[in-house]
């Protein structure tokens, strides 16, 4: 398994396999221009099914309930896709993803919402599986922890409603939302990225930021 190193630094968190050199790469800006709290790049075959795609998520008014998540799958052609998140409910709702291509990758999508963050990360993400022919990475994950945490809490919610749904998948959402929550008080972002050329990991973890200090704050 090899070495594994801990850094502090300005609050910041880096977890880093021996050999590792490159650094996550920051999306925080794409993210937030295209409203996605999380993205997930998948440059080689993973558990989740066949490499040469990600998955992107996008949040929602937290008082929602009735709502199923919505995101996008953007994937090479000719790649088996990975399902979008509750495409099964939508299908037995007899509603099919929405799939449009663009110059870089097609795009299947649950919403006008996922749609759009779909194909405003889409260059970035078409970079990120070419550079997999170049050293890039196995697999990249990044979190923005807060809105994520928010989505769970809005979905487990919903959830606990469903008459059908089993007790334990019903607490799988619960163990979600409490990890997450936790995680989001005092961290803002979690970044991943997994190389196997050579074998190196990178896991970084960033702090909320400082509130700001108006004038006359500190006078008692």
């Amino acid at each position: 398994l090899g070495r594994y190193y801990l850094f502090a630094e300005e609050g910041r968190i880096d977890f880093v396999s021996q050999g590792a050199t490159e650094e996550p790469l920051s999306m925080s800006a794409s993210m937030e221009r295209a409203e996605a709290l999380l993205l997930a790049v998948a440059g080689a075959p993973t558990p989740l099914g066949a490499g040469g795609q990600a998955m992107v998520l996008v949040g929602q008014d937290p008082e929602a309930l009735a709502e199923l998540p919505r995101g996008a799958v953007l994937h090479r052609i000719g790649v088996d896709r990975w399902k979008l998140p509750s495409e099964s409910i939508l299908r037995l709702a007899g509603r099919r993803a929405d799939t449009e291509s663009t110059e870089w990758l097609d795009v299947a999508s649950t919403d006008a919402a996922g749609k759009a963050a779909g194909k405003a990360l889409a260059p970035e993400v078409a970079d990120l599986l070419v550079s997999r022919h170049h050293g890039g990475p196995l697999f990249a994950l990044w979190l923005e922890i807060g809105p994520a945490a928010e989505e769970i809490r809005r979905l487990r919610l919903g959830l606990e409603r469903a008459p059908l749904l089993s007790p334990r998948f019903k607490a799988r959402w619960r163990g979600a939302e409490t990890f997450l929550s936790g995680l989001a008080g005092p961290w803002r972002r979690l970044s991943l990225t997994v190389h196997d050329s050579p074998p190196a990991l990178w896991l970084r973890v960033e702090p909320q930021p400082e509130p700001e200090t108006l004038p006359g704050d500190d006078v008692p």
